[in-house]
């Protein structure tokens, strides 16, 4: 099994990944290919799906979404004992879910599905890019007795992680599954990189860390 472990093995080990130039090649590439030892590749293109999450505000289309749910209570201020008529908002509790699909690269030659991105190093500075909100709404009493009610307003905002179309390097193990589709995951032991800078920059950067 291969030992990965310093900055200066990381430079040296990303130095020797098999950059793939056409994502058409890999799939041929992995039918030759040793099967005693992982196949450590670095594969670009930009993020699709064949069933992308659309954010209903905005319309952008992305592979992983966080919703998050947090839940207010509104109250009548209040000024020597009295209300007045303005809200305070108070929160009372969040909940956060992601949503993914199953997405790949594509470079216009093939596609590559990438498993398990969200562990990947530089994942953090990759994500992000874009919001879509969904608005507050006050709810709507009835009577003068229920405006000045407290009151529980519910607010829900969604933030793309990953939109499509973004462009991505990926550096990992490239597999075949079961049903012969071609995909880059972590490996046992190795690197595993998913980024916006390209190999070269990825080189460069790590190799910064030693400086």
């Amino acid at each position: 099994m291969l030992k990965w472990g310093g900055v200066g093995f990381c430079v040296e080990s990303l130095r020797s990944v098999g950059r793939i130039n056409q994502l058409k090649d890999l799939s041929q590439l992995l039918d030759t290919a040793s099967k005693v030892l992982p196949l450590i590749v670095s594969v670009s293109g930009k993020v699709g799906s064949d069933r992308p999450i659309k954010c209903e505000t905005s319309g952008l289309e992305c592979v992983i979404l966080k919703e998050t749910t947090e839940k207010h209570i509104l109250k009548r201020v209040r000024v020597c004992s009295k209300l007045v008529p303005f809200w305070k908002e108070e929160l009372n509790e969040i909940k956060s879910v992601i949503k993914e699909v199953p997405w790949y690269l594509d470079d216009g030659t093939g596609q590559v599905f990438v498993v398990a991105a969200q562990r990947a190093s530089y994942w953090k500075s990759t994500v992000g890019r874009g919001r879509c909100y969904r608005p507050k709404s006050l709810p709507i009493t009835g009577t003068l007795d229920d405006f000045w009610k407290d009151m529980d307003l519910v607010v829900k905002t969604t933030e793309p992680v990953l939109l499509a179309a973004t462009p991505l390097t990926v550096i990992g193990e490239a597999i075949k599954d079961e049903t012969g589709t071609t995909r880059v995951r972590q490996p046992e032991a190795g690197p595993f990189y998913v980024s916006r800078m390209n190999i070269d920059e990825l080189t460069a950067n790590v190799k910064g860390w030693a400086l």
